[in-house]
């Protein structure tokens, strides 16, 4: 089983940035309402919340370095 946080929904090990190879500024997007837990993890920089509907070949990652979004769930 992989690790987890986030109550098992997000993997702990992020992947690499395709654009920039970084590793350290990958961040997990959640879609759907936030709950106050998701919000300080964005509030802190941890976590982006995207849109409240997630729609099928949305991307999961945001790396903070480039900006770019990737990953398909």
């Amino acid at each position: 089983m992989e690790d987890t946080c986030l109550c098992g929904l997000i993997p702990a090990n992020h992947p690499e940035c395709p654009r920039c190879h970084e590793k350290q500024s990958i961040i997990p997007i959640l879609y759907g309402l936030p709950n106050l837990d998701a919000i300080q993890l964005e509030r802190d920089g941890k976590l982006e919340l995207g849109s409240r509907f997630y729609k099928i070949g949305a991307p999961c990652w945001r790396c903070k370095s480039c900006e770019f979004a990737f990953g398909i769930d």
